[in-house]
C-alpha cells in the first residue's frame, strides 16, 4: 500500500504511540482488502458503545485510550448507549451497570466525540455528496451511501474509532466508485403503504441480494412513501445482509449515472403482498418507535398519532431520539405533548442495545423491522410488528 511521508512518520511513532497503532490497524485492513492507499475522512461514527455490547474489556480499552490523552482528529459521533443512563429507564438497572455505562460515555466525550449519541449521525452533520466517511452503524452507512451519495464502508466499531483518531481510512470497498455500481435490479411490485411494509421489503431484499442493488418501484414513487419509509427499508436491509449501499431510483442523487454504468442482467422481483405475512398488532404492553432514532418530522407525526388515540392501545410508549432532536422537539412543545400521553424517552439511548430484565412477560410492539429482529435476541423481550395500517 502506498503511504505518504506523513503517514510513514505516523507509523514510525513520531505522531504518538496510539496514533501509530491506530494507523497500523487501518493499514492492515487496507492491505487485506487490496487497498492501494489511505484517504482522509471528514466524519467518523463509532458503534458498540453500550456497556451490554462491549462489556468490561471494551471499557478497559477506552480507559487505556483516555489514559494516553488520545483525542479524535475529525468530527466524530457515536451510536446510542444503553437505557441505563436515561432518567425514564435507569431504575431498571443496577448501580454498577449505570456507573460503567456513564464511564464509557464520559471517556468518549473527553476524547472529543459529539455529545448527541445517535444511530442517525446524518441528522447531526449531513455529509456532502462524495465525502469520505468512516461509519460503523449499518443503517447509517446505508443511508449515507444510498440517500446522500457519500462514501463509507460498513466498518467495525473499533475500526471507526481508529479512523477517528488518525482522520484516515483505507481506500477500498465503497470508497471506490467501481464498487458502488449496482449489479442486480430489484423491482418492488405493490403498495408500500407504511413504514412497517417498507422495512419488510428491505429485509427481503437483504435476504435475496448479495451485491449492490438498483431498487425501483412499480406502484409508487419514493416521494409518495410514508414518512421515514426509506430509512426503515435501509435499516432492515442492513439487518438481513452485509450490504453497505443500494441505489434507489429517484432517491440516490446520482442514480441516473449509476444506472447508465450498471449491468442489470440479474433481476429480482419482490411482490409486496407475498412478504407481509408477519403477525402484526395495533395494541399491546409497550410500543417502541425510534429504531433508527426519529427525526423531527417523524416526532411531529407520532405526536398526531398519539393525540388521535394510538396511546390508548398501549400501557407504555417508548421513543428513541438523539439529544439534538429531543431538544428541538422540546422547543416546539412536542416533547411536552408526548409526555402527556405517557411517553418515555430513550434520549441518546436504545432498548435494542440494552439487555432488559426478562423476569416479567412484557411484550414490545414496534414499527421497526430491525428492532423486531434484534430485540428478542439482545434485549430478551418478545416482540411484534405494529399493524401497517397504523403507521
Amino acid at each position: 500500500m502506498y503511504l505518504t511521508r506523513y503517514e510513514e512518520r505516523m507509523l514510525q511513532g513520531e505522531e504518538g504511540e496510539v496514533k501509530r497503532k491506530a494507523l497500523e490497524v487501518i493499514v492492515k485492513i487496507g492491505e487485506v482488502v487490496g487497498a492501494e492507499r489511505l484517504i482522509d475522512v471528514v466524519h467518523a461514527h463509532v458503534s458498540g458503545i453500550s456497556y451490554f455490547s462491549i462489556g468490561d474489556y471494551g471499557l478497559e480499552l477506552l480507559e487505556e485510550l483516555q489514559g494516553s490523552g488520545t483525542k479524535v482528529t475529525v468530527f466524530t459521533t457515536a451510536n446510542p448507549y444503553s437505557l441505563a443512563l436515561t432518567p425514564d429507564f435507569c431504575k431498571l438497572f443496577e448501580e454498577h451497570v449505570i456507573a460503567k455505562q456513564r464511564r464509557i460515555v464520559d471517556i468518549l466525550k473527553k476524547m472529543g466525540v459529539a455529545e448527541s449519541f445517535t444511530c442517525t449521525p446524518y441528522l447531526l452533520r449531513t455529509p456532502k455528496q462524495g465525502e469520505h466517511l468512516a461509519w460503523a452503524e449499518s443503517n447509517a452507512v446505508l443511508y449515507a451511501n444510498s440517500v446522500l451519495d457519500a462514501y463509507t464502508n460498513r466498518e467495525g466499531g473499533i475500526v471507526a474509532l481508529m479512523a477517528a483518531i488518525v482522520g484516515k481510512t483505507y481506500c477500498g470497498g465503497m470508497h471506490l466508485y467501481k464498487n458502488r455500481i449496482p449489479r442486480v435490479h430489484v423491482i418492488v411490485r405493490g403498495s408500500i403503504r407504511s413504514r412497517v411494509v417498507a422495512g419488510l421489503v428491505g429485509y427481503k431484499i437483504g435476504e435475496l441480494v448479495k451485491e449492490v442493488p438498483y431498487i425501483s418501484f412499480t406502484s409508487v414513487t419514493p416521494s409518495d412513501l410514508p414518512i421515514g419509509s426509506i430509512k426503515q427499508m435501509l435499516a432492515a436491509l442492513g439487518t438481513s445482509s452485509d450490504l453497505a449501499m443500494a441505489v434507489i431510483e429517484r432517491v440516490t442523487p446520482n442514480y441516473r449515472e449509476y444506472l447508465r454504468r450498471a449491468d442489470l442482467s440479474k433481476r429480482v422481483v419482490i411482490n409486496v403482498e407475498e412478504i407481509v405475512k408477519e403477525p402484526c398488532t395495533s395494541s399491546g404492553d409497550v410500543l417502541f418507535v425510534g429504531c433508527p432514532h426519529l427525526d423531527l418530522e417523524e416526532l411531529k407525526e407520532l405526536t398526531l398519532l398519539l393525540e388521535r388515540g394510538l396511546a390508548n392501545n398501549f400501557r407504555e410508549v417508548w421513543v428513541g431520539v438523539s439529544a439534538k432532536v429531543f431538544e428541538l422537539g422540546y422547543r416546539l412543545g412536542l416533547v411536552q405533548k408526548l409526555r402527556e400521553h405517557g411517553v418515555k424517552f430513550a434520549v441518546n439511548a436504545c432498548p435494542v442495545v440494552t439487555k432488559l430484565d426478562t423476569s416479567n412477560k412484557v411484550e414490545i410492539v414496534t414499527d421497526s423491522v430491525k428492532a423486531f429482529s434484534y430485540i428478542p435476541r439482545i434485549s430478551g423481550r418478545s416482540t411484534s410488528l405494529l399493524d401497517p395500517k397504523v403507521w
